[in-house]
């Protein structure tokens, strides 16, 4: 047989290997880039009815000024977001951020439900641990946080994390019997757990 220059299929790298060759910051990216795409599909279904998933009260986690935090949910606003992509209104919520003030920046802001992570309702097991170990990767290199900040940044309990990453590894090995690998592993930060 002639030489293609391509490997055979002995030689080729798997998914997960070619993966490792990322760094943490561009499997991180990806990985959120994913999840995001998936939490906007409902929104883009003509079947989509606005009907806000989180109340008054609701605890969740919100990205902002680039970490994940805990927030609460003190409103869900009258006015829905009008998504200019959709074409479709959204539920938007004014969220709180424990322990910030007006002076630490955005002690609430007014956030739209697709960019929020609900953390005892509507929750998803990859979206709770994307945001653990994204903070886990930011905060392992730049530690510049005010101290209203480091109070409410979004941190899984580590049951709460073994839990999670049990689920999720369960239902990677449903696609992939063979594959055991963790979250962490997946995003590169096993280390940093």
């Amino acid at each position: 047989m002639a030489a293609t220059g391509e490997p055979s299929s002995s030689k080729q790298k798997s998914k997960y290997e070619t993966w490792k060759e990322l760094s943490v910051t561009d499997r991180l990216d990806r990985v959120g880039n994913s999840i995001q795409k998936v939490k906007d599909q409902p929104y883009a279904l003509d079947s989509y009815t606005y009907e806000p998933k989180f109340g008054k009260g609701d605890p969740v986690a919100v990205c902002c000024q680039g970490y994940y935090y805990h927030a609460v949910v003190v409103n869900v606003e009258d006015e829905p977001y009008e998504c200019p992509d959709l074409e479709k209104k959204v539920p938007l919520y004014r969220v709180k951020y424990p322990g910030w003030t007006s002076k630490d920046g955005n002690g609430e802001e007014l956030i739209v439900e697709y960019d929020l992570i609900g953390t005892t309702k509507h929750t998803v097991a990859h979206e709770l641990l994307y945001a653990h170990y994204w903070n886990k990767a930011k905060l392992s290199k730049e530690k510049k946080l005010k101290k209203a900040q480091q109070k409410s940044i979004f941190e899984l309990p580590v049951r709460t994390l073994q839990k999670l990453e049990t689920k999720w590894q369960q239902q990677i090995q449903q696609e992939n019997p063979d594959q055991t690998v963790t979250f962490a592993q997946w995003v590169g930060v096993d280390n940093q757990q």
